[in-house]
């Protein structure tokens, strides 16, 4: 997915999970020549592309409290967002962009609208993503194909 949206990429590094750095919301670092990295943030889904992206809103645990899921957060250091599904389609995002329209009128009107579904994870909390269309999404999407192409 990455060579195809960045064909400029000489290599990738993939960052070891649970690892500070895959909590700041880095996955991968993509290799330029010129020795710069591009942090990357990778999502999978595992059923085929629907025209829309799954979006972490927030996690619940046992206890009732709650915590930020990545799309709430500011702090993430990935400069782009990758969303591959099992039929090889791919999007790629740029996360500040992302992160603007999530927090703007429009994307809190989206979020309102967007149905909701929960995943248990670890038997310790339930993580609630939100379903968005990439149509709501307006033309953020910087990247996009399918690796059979």
């Amino acid at each position: 997915m990455w060579k195809a949206a960045f064909p400029q990429i000489e290599g990738q590094n993939a960052v070891p999970t649970d690892t500070m750095t895959q909590r700041d919301g880095i996955d991968r670092f993509l290799l330029l020549s010129t020795g710069y990295e591009i942090p990357v943030e990778e999502k999978v889904r595992f059923r085929p592309f629907s025209n829309d992206v799954l979006l972490e809103d927030r996690h619940v645990f046992e206890d009732g409290s709650e915590e930020k899921g990545w799309a709430n957060k500011h702090t993430l250091r990935c400069h782009y967002l990758g969303f591959l599904w099992a039929d090889g389609h791919w999007v790629v995002l740029p996360w500040q962009a992302l992160r603007g329209w999530w927090v703007s009128p429009e994307g809190r009107s989206a979020r309102a609208k967007a149905r909701e579904i929960s995943t248990r994870n670890n038997n310790t909390y339930t993580t609630y993503s939100k379903i968005i269309p990439t149509k709501a999404l307006n033309g953020l999407i910087c990247r996009e194909g399918n690796l059979g192409d």
